[in-house]
């Protein structure tokens, strides 16, 4: 094991103690996996900062899931899955923005692809047949201990599953099962053990990325068998009852494979991104859950010449997303409608990359 840190001495130097914007990503290569770290610079542009070695290694291909790396709750630890090597790397952030090295520890299974946080509970989804989620304790010390039997089958064991998350209560574990069209919950029960799991089928095919607002949950639909058939839907998650109920069934973003989606901070709008399409659809998030698209098309905003977006975060009023097939960044200004302005981007990295965060 072997992590290496470029640039990350200038940390003390070029960054003061309060974070500046940046923005990550992780390359996905199958020689070294690496996070990409870029700041914003004078200009008000973004360059790369750092490039910080995890130690493990990617698949060198698309890798296709949401949240493959994630910032704690506290924003003190970045926890990176290395899908190429069975691993996850724990990152201590260095003044709340520099990650750094301190551990690499097997993910518990075949392929992780991405990793949630509640509180100093922590479970890596581990994607190869048979797919799994493995549990883990975020020590005092930043470190992660495999919690010992918290090892949980999915409904099936080739479920191509495409992302886990904590419901904001922390009361439930949500998993994306893409091969059988269905949303598993676990009800959390403490000290990293889950109950039995519940699984809810969505109305579209193949349920990839997934947010939360409250306890209302937004899903992808890609349907890839199909030319511009994705769509969204919206449940409404009972956690006491380890339940989901439907309330927008199927809504049509009119593009292609819609598949990963980002809720903004205020939970008013939802965005998904249809990366063969080049474009990002938006929806407004009622209060009971409902849906309505922004626009006729649903779309409001194109990333056209410039790469299918690959995942998209938000910070603040701006929605990053990774055009991994062209090794850059876009960044849209959210308007106060929904929609988004023209991209701007910034980055020059190998395609294959995969997840994006920012603070």
């Amino acid at each position: 094991m072997k992590f290496t840190l470029t640039a990350a001495v200038t940390i003390f130097f070029a960054l003061p103690a309060q974070a500046q914007d940046a923005v990550y990503t992780m390359t996905n290569q199958s020689a070294s996996n690496e996070i990409l770290m870029y700041v914003r610079n004078r200009s008000l542009g973004f360059e790369l900062f750092s490039t910080i070695s995890t130690g493990g290694t990617g698949t060198g291909g698309t890798l296709g899931s949401q949240n493959p790396f994630i910032i704690t709750q506290d924003e003190g630890t970045m926890l990176v899955t290395n899908p190429g090597s069975n691993s996850v790397t724990v990152m201590d952030m260095i003044f709340g923005v520099n990650p750094a090295p301190v551990q690499m520890l097997p993910s518990g299974g075949d392929r992780p692809i991405s990793v949630a946080n509640m509180g100093n509970q922590v479970f890596v989804l581990n994607q190869g047949s048979p797919a799994n989620l493995t549990g883990f304790t975020l020590g005092d010390d930043g470190k992660l201990t495999q919690t010992p039997g918290a090892v949980y089958a999915l409904s099936t064991a080739d479920a191509n599953p495409g992302q886990v998350q904590f419901s904001p209560d922390g009361l439930s574990l949500v998993v994306s099962e893409r091969a059988n069209n269905a949303l598993s919950v676990f009800p959390v029960l403490g000290g990293g053990q889950l109950g039995a799991m519940t699984t809810v089928p969505t109305p579209g095919d193949f349920p990839f990325g997934f947010d939360f607002v409250g306890d209302r949950l937004v899903v992808s639909e890609a349907s890839p068998a199909t030319v511009n058939s994705s769509s969204v839907s919206s449940f409404v998650l009972d956690s006491a009852q380890n339940t989901l109920t439907l309330v927008s069934s199927n809504l049509p973003t009119t593009q292609d494979q819609a598949c990963w989606i980002e809720i903004t901070a205020n939970g008013r709008y939802a965005y998904a991104a249809n990366t063969p399409s080049m474009s990002i659809s938006g929806f407004e998030v009622m209060g009971d859950g409902s849906l309505r698209p922004l626009t006729p098309s649903s779309i409001v905003g194109s990333t056209q010449g410039l790469g299918g977006p690959r995942d998209i975060i938000m910070q603040g009023s701006v929605l990053f997303g990774l055009l991994s097939n062209t090794g850059t960044i876009s960044a849209m200004r959210v308007n106060a409608n929904g929609s988004l302005s023209q991209p701007i981007t910034f980055g020059d990295f190998a395609p294959g990359a995969a997840g994006i965060l920012s603070l």
